[in-house]
């Protein structure tokens, strides 16, 4: 059961990272965007020790997807809510 939390976890993670760097490409955060190729390199690492494994399963496969659809929508929120900037009211 923890494996599988792990593996959620590392999905988010990546996911998260992912969705979040395209973000900050679209709307030119150039500092956030050098910090997300960074954080995504990292975590390609983290994925691919421990997706391709010899301890890989159909749950694994699925909660590794899992925590990548939470991953890109929790992006998309926290994104928007904190770094997204507001029109001035007319």
């Amino acid at each position: 059961m923890t494996a599988l939390l792990g593996l959620f976890a590392i999905s988010f993670g990546w996911v998260f990272v992912q969705a979040f760097q395209s973000r900050n490409v679209n709307s030119g955060q150039y500092a956030w965007a050098a910090a997300g190729s960074w954080a995504i390199g990292n975590l390609q690492v983290l994925v691919l020790s421990s997706v391709i494994g010899p301890h890989s399963s159909f749950l694994s496969t699925q909660i590794y997807c899992l925590g990548g659809g939470v991953g890109v929508v929790s992006a998309m929120y926290v994104h928007r809510r904190f770094l997204t900037r507001k029109a001035p009211h007319a």
